[in-house]
């Protein structure tokens, strides 16, 4: 079962899913690989920057205009970030409703079954980073 938390930072040394909505300013330390990669943020784009380090997952989302989009963008961020136990969702600057869809669809997508039904391994702990926890938990 998927334990999601709601957290203000991530923590050292785990992956982080970063969404970009299509024409946003990317991070400094990412601006030079995804002109390289010609990363813009359009929707089902991905980059991953820092293999050898703490992950940074660049995920498109393109011009999200429901929490739908949102939910789609989140089930992109766990299947880029493969077969990661544990993943940090950034979703500062969102709205509650959107980092909320976020999630929704990142813990969609992290169930997994096996041939028989069984849950297999996989994404077992999500954190969803967001400016104010107080706003997006139920």
């Amino acid at each position: 079962m998927l334990k999601l938390r709601l957290r203000r930072t991530a923590r050292a040394n785990v992956p982080r899913a970063l969404p970009v909505v299509e024409g946003d300013t990317l991070p400094p330390d990412a601006v030079a690989a995804a002109a390289a990669a010609r990363f813009t943020g359009a929707a089902e784009q991905s980059l991953e920057l820092r293999p050898d380090g703490p992950r940074l997952l660049l995920i498109g989302a393109g011009q999200p205009a429901t929490p739908l989009d949102w939910e789609r963008v989140g089930g992109r961020a766990v299947a880029v970030a493969g077969d990661a136990e544990r993943l940090a969702l950034d979703a500062r600057g969102l709205p509650p409703v959107s980092a909320a869809a976020l999630a929704a669809g990142a813990a969609l997508r992290a169930w997994r079954f096996g041939r028989k039904r069984e849950p297999v391994k996989g994404l077992a702990a999500l954190d969803l980073i967001v400016d104010q926890p107080k706003s997006v938990a139920p």
